[in-house]
């Protein structure tokens, strides 16, 4: 967790008790931005082996 909180984008970071390990609050421009933020820099964290992505309207 400590190197998902590392990143600039990421504004919070918690574990969670259920099918997910933790949910992360992202800030970001577009959803291009929040894709390559998630693909290039997240699933490349030793640990993640999937995620799921939610907006916040």
């Amino acid at each position: 967790m400590l190197q998902l909180r590392e990143i600039r984008e990421v504004k919070n970071a918690d574990a969670v008790i259920g099918p997910y390990d933790c949910i992360a609050e992202i800030e970001a421009d577009s959803m291009d931005m929040l894709g390559n933020i998630v693909v290039s820099r997240i699933l490349k964290i030793e640990g993640v082996a999937k995620t799921l992505t939610c907006v916040k309207l």
